[in-house]
């Protein structure tokens, strides 16, 4: 074995250790940074959650009442949908006015799409009332199911 083979493999042995140093960094990193953006969000996503799931019920519960076409149980359940998409809008412009959208946008983007579908929907039910949610209650309860579904996942991290 030669001496200058030597050196050779030591050089190329101490590069590959510190490319391989340095990659695993980043990564840590990375993880890192991800596990304290959720640190930060899942106070938001907590407060969030029960306001879907009651969404989520009273869509479910009016859908049912269609189907069976007996609006008689609740006159109102128009209205309590209209008041879980007000909560909601409450929580997202206050979500929107911490700042707290390009962390969720970098952190989990389905979940973040999913809530700026129900905000969308909550500013136009705002508009133009009773008469959007009875139309598009199909579209509200599909968003509102997926929303909830990606919000229990991120909880569950």
């Amino acid at each position: 074995m030669e001496p200058m083979d030597f050196f050779y493999g030591l050089v190329s042995g101490l590069l590959s250790g510190v490319i391989v140093g340095y990659i695993v960094e980043h990564y840590r990193l990375k993880n890192e940074l991800k596990v304290e953006r959720i640190k930060r969000l899942t106070p938001h996503i907590e407060i969030v959650h029960p306001i879907i799931e009651e969404l989520c019920d009273d869509v479910v519960y009016f859908q049912k009442a269609q189907m069976r076409k007996d609006y008689s149980e609740d006159p109102n359940f128009v209205k309590k949908i209209e008041i879980a998409l007000d909560k909601y809008e409450t929580w997202y412009i206050q979500f929107q006015s911490d700042g707290l959208k390009p962390e969720l946008a970098a952190t989990r983007m389905s979940l973040f799409n999913l809530l700026n579908g129900l905000f969308v929907h909550s500013r136009i039910s705002r508009k133009y009332g009773q008469e959007y949610i009875l139309r598009e209650i199909n579209e509200i309860s599909t968003s509102a199911k997926n929303c909830l579904s990606e919000l229990e996942q991120f909880l569950s991290f």
